[in-house]
């Protein structure tokens, strides 16, 4: 069973048609499938269009990626998030990775390398369908890792509003 992902673009927690493709603006991962488990036996592939990372305070996992977002904001404002891929040498920001367990449960790895708390909302898209559902966030202290799970196959994580927490 193949399904498309959706792509919706949230700003301030509203969903919204952007003026400007955002994959000409931003690093877009293309548009491609992914293999999600539904439980221990059981699986489907799940395709997606071209997609933003990150665009201005959202970001934007599908199951089984790991990468950083940069932030260059100002002392008060966290800023815009900019993709940066993964690797060593890590950016100010946040480190993400989304997997799967093999009952088919989601897992979502945050780390914050920033010097303030990190808010966010979220919102998930479940294999077999297109829209997204609200779910709960929990801030990311500076400096720790926070860890997000689900008992239940997640193909994609939106978070938005991605901001400190007194912003």
């Amino acid at each position: 069973m193949i399904v498309e992902i959706a792509t919706v673009l949230l700003v301030s927690g509203q969903a919204s048609t952007p003026a400007v493709d955002p994959c000409k603006v931003v690093k877009c991962r293309p548009a491609g499938a992914i293999d999600v488990r539904l439980d221990k036996e059981t699986g489907m592939t799940v395709s997606f269009p071209a997609m933003p990372y990150a665009f201005k305070k959202a970001v934007y996992i599908l199951m089984g990626e790991s990468f950083s977002v940069r932030y260059d904001g100002a002392v008060d404002k966290l800023g815009d998030g900019v993709y940066v891929g993964s690797g060593p040498a890590k950016p100010v920001g946040l480190h993400l990775r989304l997997w799967q367990e093999s009952d088919g449960s989601s897992i979502l790895a945050i780390e914050n390398s920033t010097k303030r708390t990190v808010l966010y909302e979220a919102a998930m898209q479940l294999p077999k369908e297109s829209r997204l559902r609200n779910t709960t966030a929990l801030p990311v202290k500076p400096g720790l890792t926070n860890y997000e799970s689900w008992p239940h196959p997640v193909a994609q994580l939106l978070l938005y509003n991605v901001r400190y927490d007194n912003e």
